[in-house]
């Protein structure tokens, strides 16, 4: 589903009330609040293919996501949206100066 298509679902075609009946017995109630729709994962050198490649891999995340991310192995980092290239360019001198990013 796209965002539209899952909000729709959520709002009017029994979403909300299936989840929280899901939640129920944990005590827990869900309000939607909106979302942000498809977000990147993110570009890396090597292909992510099992939970393996995670460990140690650094990922521009935060908040509930990047914890469940750390439980498996991403190092979680925290970078103002002004701050990405430059980071980009410090690795890219790294990388041609024969460094090891991880």
């Amino acid at each position: 589903m796209n965002q539209r298509q899952y909000m729709a679902w959520l709002q009017q075609g029994g979403g909300n009330q299936l989840m929280n009946e899901f939640y129920k017995s944990y005590d827990f109630v869900s309000f939607t609040f909106g979302g942000t729709g498809a977000q990147m994962g993110g570009w890396f050198r090597k292909e992510i293919n099992t939970v393996e490649d995670l460990k140690g891999l650094k990922f521009r995340v935060g908040g509930f996501t990047g914890l469940i991310l750390q439980k498996l192995g991403v190092v979680p980092q925290q970078i103002a949206g002004g701050d990405i290239y430059p980071a980009l360019e410090r690795d890219a001198r790294r990388l041609r100066m024969g460094r090891s990013l991880r």
